[in-house]
């Protein structure tokens, strides 16, 4: 009777621990797992968080009209939060605070944990600038339900619209930085990689229109996507230019897209930061701005081999 009683006591103790390894393991599993709730929960924290800081800088946010988004991928959220990270990477740098650090984008198909990872370590780095000003850090806003990666694309849209205008307002010199970001982006891979590269243009372009400086700026993102390819690199998959007109808003936005695909290229391959370059300290035309575009075009062509139709 006592052995009897002895192995049944055995059995429960052995079921008690079987049953908290279970639960710890399905707690640690789940508890990993997000999906689009979550990340517009962090994603409008990170607005709440810049619109404070926009406040205390007596910087006035004017309303934004949000685009409507379809058919937006999680790969398409993870390139916006790159984008994201980049521009708070400028604000601290601004603000005189070091960077946030780079984190290696995952190889495989990308995932809402990747993105939502993303925000935290962006919302850690808002958490600085507010501690910098002595701002109380905001309670994030209750769970949601029900949202689509459309709805998440749309938040971060409006985060990084917020972020730009906290920067500075986007202007022509702006565009001219970034695109000199873009052309030495390009010229470090290809040195890299041993991969072709273009010399100067000597044509001369007049009368374009920022539509036709978009036009060139698409057909580079699907040469972006060729050379990704090539370097066996997760390639983007462009969208196509809309319809309507096009401003110098929609041409910095598609920048700074660029450069976010660039950024993952080259964290993928192993290469170090290509650098800063010197801001433009001039206005420049659309003429000007497209000579730059064609330039970029010129590289990707060189480095892709491609060969104009």
């Amino acid at each position: 009777m006592p052995e009897t009683r002895k192995k049944l006591k055995n059995t429960l103790v052995l079921r008690l621990l079987c049953g908290i390894i279970a639960a710890t393991l399905w707690t640690g599993v789940f508890a990993e797992i997000r999906d689009n709730n979550h990340i517009y929960e962090v994603a409008e924290l990170g607005i709440i968080k810049v619109e404070l800081l926009a406040q205390t800088s007596g910087i006035a946010l004017g309303k934004l009209a949000v685009p409507e988004f379809e058919n937006k991928t999680p790969d398409d959220l993870y390139q916006s939060t790159l984008q994201t990270q980049q521009l708070l990477r400028e604000l601290q740098a601004k603000s005189g605070l070091g960077p946030l650090p780079e984190i290696e984008p995952p190889v495989e198909q990308l995932r809402n944990e990747d993105t939502y990872d993303l925000l935290e370590l962006i919302n850690k780095g808002l958490d600085v600038l507010l501690d910098q000003q002595d701002l109380e850090r905001p309670l994030g806003p209750e769970s949601l339900f029900g949202k689509s990666a459309n709805d998440n694309y749309s938040r971060l849209w409006y985060l990084n619209r917020l972020l730009v205008e906290l920067n500075s307002p986007p202007d022509s010199r702006s565009v001219q930085t970034q695109l000199a970001f873009i052309k030495k982006s390009l010229k470090s891979i290809a040195g890299y990689k041993s991969l072709a590269s273009a010399g100067p243009i000597s044509h001369r372009y007049q009368y374009k229109s920022f539509r036709d400086v978009m036009l060139v700026a698409y057909q580079n993102l699907h040469l972006l996507g060729r050379l990704q390819r090539q370097l066996q690199v997760r390639p983007i998959k462009p969208a196509t230019l809309e319809t309507g007109t096009q401003t110098l808003i929609e041409l910095f936005e598609l920048t700074r897209s660029t450069i976010g695909h660039l950024y993952r290229t080259r964290i993928a391959l192993g290469l170090p930061d290509p650098g800063s370059v010197d801001a433009a300290t001039e206005d420049s035309s659309v003429d000007e701005i497209y000579q730059t575009m064609q330039e970029i075009h010129a590289e990707l062509m060189a480095m892709t081999r491609s060969q104009a139709l």
